[in-house]
This record gives structure tokens, sequence and C-alpha cells, in this order.
């Protein structure tokens, strides 16, 4: 056979060899690490010493398994395993490699520190658990027999492999990459075990040995341990004593609690009877029918009549005095998050029945269905965590816009009109409309005490380790950039971030009663302490800076609230007179009105304009000054704007 046949065959051999090859270290990587990322998806709270224990010596088990069974069946060849070469020389070698590894890993890790990359990965222990044993078995098991196994595993077997398919500089890098990568560390913390991945499989390409890189290894992991064994005993002084979750529940339990009175039975069963929103419907949710093909509005009608248990469940349950959740968790936090999870998916199919009954001419469950939408959302807000309070606003202005797209389009009945403006001004006197603190207070607290160390007479700090990475950066309401870091957090005092929080609570509660116009035209200590406490305390800037971007919204749905009643009693003295009222004054003189309806943004009225086709009526917004009627959200366009409520405009 001539040479060149010979190459072709051979290369005809050696390709699916390489491949193969491949494949199987591939298998190995990805069993080996099989556990590991395992653990990682198991909650926090259920990691155990055992637990751990199990996990590593299992991911131990099945790399030595990988290298056993792959190597004694022949499927990779021979590994060509030195442990020990017989020369003086090679006990000096090996304290250079030990001398030239600590210090070449130690090298990235502290550039990395310096330039400000996260490093380590957080850690917060289990409340049930002893942390100091944990540490111990993390220690003994990194210092000793994680050396052993996966210098056996990596540079033993698959640099081994790597050699073969594409020799010994790429298998270098590639198992030093792929090293670093399964230890799933933040980047800032792979750059050390890169570094130790090159010079121990640079070490084995060209001396062959193991025993000096495991010895290596064994010492570079002992001095992490010893290093980081301050801030690992630091963690375990992290104990939480008190149950805010508890407090929450009892926080939130009306004085005389009826459960026949609580709407959380009738609301739960609405939930489980909901049926999902099609999406053809979704496309077209925010028009109203008029402006949607027919088949879309029998779509709607289909989806609207199959969600007819669901909806009898929550009209009854806005029927109650009020809606008591129960909160539940491992922490304040994880148990604040909404239990109505659907409570908007469920809330869109009630507007939509509105809408639909509205268009079909069908006037006598309009007010009763507006009314519980409005209800519905209320029941969410009060003293409730924020961001239940947050659903709940965003569920009353969705009943209002509801209100307002049926007038823009259909002549309801003088009754009808006089019902919902009935019910709008006693939802405008509700005195409880405002954001409630008390237990977002709470969740506040509970989140000091699950971050900081309990050093005795409230003293504390947040560890080095904790698993708080830095956070993006957050705007402040004051046209402020504040960014909230991990070195921030890291200095913090724990008696002086409770102070700062129960202060900045204090003084939201205070600035809630505020409209907009008094909190931000007065000359204002409160609103400018508020600002100050969160500039100083970065703990409290994660925290407090929702709350009090929050402190507006409800005056934005108060105002909504009077637009409405006002859009009500203009419409009906329109249908009685035949004109346009010339002022909101001249509905009060007519008895269309009891006052006239404020604007909470200014220190006066709503403004009306009549004009040749209608009138307008509208918010100054949020920029505080009058734009003439100039749309836009809230006067929060690129040139201010006001907050229009009438003519209604497209929602879309």
């Amino acid at each position: 056979m001539s040479d060149v046949a010979e190459n072709v065959v051979t290369q005809t051999v050696e390709a699916p060899r390489k491949l193969r090859l491949l494949l199987i270290c591939a298998l190995s990587i990805a069993v080996a690490a099989t556990p590991l990322v395992a653990i990682r998806q198991v909650n926090i709270a259920n990691r155990s010493v055992l637990l751990f224990a199990l996990t590593t010596l299992s991911s131990h088990f099945l790399m030595l398994a990988t290298v056993l069974l792959f190597t004694r069946t022949g499927t990779v060849g021979d590994l060509n395993i030195v442990w020990w070469q017989r020369r003086r020389s090679e006990i000096r070698w090996t304290i250079l490699l030990i001398l030239g590894s600590v210090l070449g890993s130690a090298a990235p890790y502290w550039v990395m520190r310096v330039l400000g990359f996260v490093t380590e990965s957080g850690v917060r222990l289990p409340d049930d658990q002893a942390s100091v044993p944990f540490f111990l078995a993390c220690a003994i098991d990194g210092a000793l027999l994680t050396p052993i196994v996966e210098e056996i595993f990596w540079r033993g077997y698959v640099q081994r492999m790597f050699e073969r398919v594409g020799g010994g500089f790429l298998a270098v890098v590639g198992q030093a990459i792929l090293f670093a990568a399964t230890h799933m560390r933040p980047l800032g913390g792979s750059a050390d075990l890169f570094v130790f991945g090159l010079i121990a499989g640079t070490w084995r390409w060209k001396r062959r040995t193991l025993l000096p890189i495991i010895f290596a290894h064994m010492i570079g992991n002992t001095l992490y341990c010893i290093a980081h064994w301050p801030d690992w005993v630091d963690l375990t002084q992290v104990r939480p004593t008190v149950d805010y979750v508890a407090q929450m529940n009892e926080l939130s339990r009306p004085t005389e609690y009826n459960a026949a009175d609580d709407a959380s039975y009738d609301y739960g069963k609405a939930l489980q009877l909901a049926v999902k929103m099609p999406d053809e419907i979704d496309k077209f949710r925010k028009r109203y029918p008029t402006d949607s093909p027919q088949e879309v509005r029998e779509a709607a009608r289909k989806w609207v009549d199959a969600n007819a248990q669901a909806l009898e469940h929550l009209v009854q349950g806005a029927k109650k005095p009020y809606y008591r959740p129960v909160y539940a968790g491992k922490n304040a936090t994880e148990a604040s998050l909404p239990p109505l999870e659907d409570s908007r998916a469920l809330a869109l199919v009630l507007a939509t029945r509105i809408k639909l009954d509205a268009y079909e001419q069908k006037e006598e469950s309009l007010v009763s269905d507006t009314v519980a939408l409005y209800r519905f959302g209320s029941h969410l807000g009060g003293q409730k965590p924020l961001v239940h309070q947050l659903v709940s606003v965003g569920l009353q202005d969705l009943t209002i816009r509801t209100v307002r797209d049926v007038l823009a389009h259909e002549s309801l009945s003088l009754h009808t009109l006089d019902e919902l403006q009935s019910q709008f001004e006693s939802f405008a006197e509700d005195p409880n409309f405002t954001m409630d603190f008390a237990i977002e207070r709470l969740v506040s607290l509970d989140s000091i005490q699950t971050a900081f160390t309990d050093e005795g007479n409230g003293r504390g700090h947040i560890p080095e380790l904790t698993d708080w990475d830095d956070h993006e950066e957050i705007g402040l309401r004051a046209d402020r950039k504040s960014f909230v870091t991990k070195k921030e957090l890291l200095t913090l005092d724990r008696r002086w971030t409770v102070d700062c929080i129960e202060e900045f609570f204090d003084e939201a509660q205070k600035a809630a009663k505020k409209t907009p116009w008094q909190f931000r035209h007065r000359l204002d200590t409160n609103r400018l302490l508020l600002i100050s406490l969160l500039r100083r305390n970065a703990f409290l800037r994660i925290w407090g800076q929702s709350c009090f971007q929050s402190l507006e919204l409800p005056w934005r749905t108060h105002t909504s609230i009077e637009a409405l009643v006002a859009l009500l009693a203009t419409l009906r003295y329109e249908e009685d007179l035949g004109q346009w009222p010339e002022s909101l004054q001249q509905l009060v003189e007519a008895g269309y009105l009891e006052r006239v309806p404020l604007d909470c943004y200014s220190d006066g009225p709503l403004i009306y304009k009549r004009t040749t086709d209608g009138f307008l009526l509208y918010s100054v917004g949020s920029d505080f000054d009058d734009d003439g009627g100039t749309p836009s959200k809230w006067g929060e366009g690129k040139e201010g704007g006001d907050q229009v409520f009438w003519p209604v405009r497209d929602q879309n």
C-alpha cells in the first residue's frame, strides 16, 4: 500500500476515535458534575451537613468510578499515570511547584478583588443546622479528599484524553477552562482556578507525575480554608431569633375576625376555576369591542362565559368586608409574595365582561360588576405587604379605565350613570386609600436578622461571604442616581441600620398621608429626611427605595376617581340639559356634584375646559404644571404634559 493510501486509512480511523474520546470525556464531566449542580437547585434551608457530605462523596465516587470504568475496559487507552519519580530533584521541583501554584493562584484572585469583581459565591446557612460542623466538613473535604480525586480525574484522566485528541498544549488549556467552569464560582473567582489548572496541567504534560500536583492542591486548599475560616465562623453568628412571619399574620388579623366575613375562600375558589385567556383575545384586550373584529368579540364572550363560575365567586368575595391573607414561608420576604398570583388575570375577565355587557346593552349587571372589580382590588390593599398594595392600585386603576372606556363608546342610561357616580363618590371618601408600611417594616427588619450577625446589644455586621451580590443602579425620586455595592453593605452596623429602618418607615407613614403637591412643593423636612436616609444607608436603599417610589401611586388612583366622578356628573348634566356645563363649579351649583373634585397634583381643582365639540378634563400630573391638556402619562412625557381623563384616548 502506498504512503498516501495508508495516511487516508489512518485519518479515517483516527477521526471517529477522537470524536468518541471527546464524547466520553464530555459524558464523564457531566456525570461527575451532576451532584454539584443538583445541590445548587436544592432550597438552601434543606442543605444540611449530611446532605453536603452525601453530595460531595457521590461526586467523588462518580469521578473515580468513571476513571476506573473507562480505563479498565480499555475504552480510552492507557492513562500513563506516574505517581512519583524516584529522583532527588523531584522533591526540589515539588516544593517549587507548591510555591508557584500558591502564588500563581493568589495573584489573579487578589487582582480580581482589587478590580471589584465578585470572587466568592455567597453563603447563607440554614437556621437549624450546626454551622461549625458544616464548615469542618467543608475544610476536611477541601484539604484532603478533593485534591486527590480531582487531580486523578482532571489531570490524570481528562487531560490525557485531550492530549490524544488535540495535543499537549490544547489539553492543558482545555482542561484548565473546564476545571474552573465546573466549580461554578463567579467569573472573578474562577481566575485563580484557571491559573492553577494551567500550572498543574503543564506539570502533568511535562513531568507526568500526579503526587506533586496533589500535594500542591492540598496546600492551596488548606491555605484557602485557613484564610476563610474567620469568615465562615462569622456566618454562624447570623441567627434569626424573631418570628416576623407570625407578627405579619397577627398584624393582618382584623380585630373581630370572622371567617364568614373573609373573602379568602371565594377568591381562592375563583382562581381555581379561572380559564386562561386565549391568545387571540390578549392581542385586543386593551381595545373596546367596537374596535375588535367580530370573531374576536365572539371568542371574548365565550371566554367570559367559560369563567362564569369563577366570576361568581369573585363577585361574592368582593361583597365581604375584608380579605385576610395567611402568610407562610421561611422568612418574611418569602411570605410577603402575593398569594393571589393570578389576580390580575382574573380581574381582566371581569373587566372584559363589563365592556361586553355595555356593548351588548346589558346594563343590569354593569354597576355591580364594576363595584366588585374595584372592591377586589381594594381587598388587596391596606395593611399588607408592598407588593400586594401595588397589585391593589393596579386593579383599581383597571376598574377606572374600564368605566371610562365604556363611557367613551356607549350612552348609558341616567340611572346607571347616577349609580356609578354614587359608588365612586363613596370610594373617593375612603380614608384608608394611602400606602401602609406596617408589614413592610416587618419584612425589612426580618431581612436584617437574616443578613447581619448578632453580636449582642443590637450590634452586628454583614459577613464578608454574604450572598448579597452588588446591586444594580437605583434611581431616587430626587433625580439622583445611587449605587448599592457590596462594599457599602459590609461597612454597615446592625444597630444603626435598624434605627434607619425604623425612622424611615415612621417618616414614610407620615408622607403617605400627604398629596403629591404637599410632598413636593412645600418646604417639607419629611421628604428631605426620607431622601437623606436612603442616601446614607445602603441596606435601607435596597428595601426602602420601592416604598419611597410608591408613595405617589394611591394618589394617582384617588385623582382618577375624582376625575371619574366629575366625568359622570358632566354626562348626567348634558343628558338632562342638552349642553355641557361651563365649569365644575356649575355642576356643584346645579346639584350634580357635592363638591368640586380636587387635583392631588396641584393646590386646586381638576381642570375642566369646555370646547367646541365637548370638554377637556385633566390633572396637571407629576410635573405639577398646566400644559393646557397636552396628553401624557401623569406628566412624565419628554416635555411634561398632563394626565388627560377626557376625551379618552386609545390605550394601546
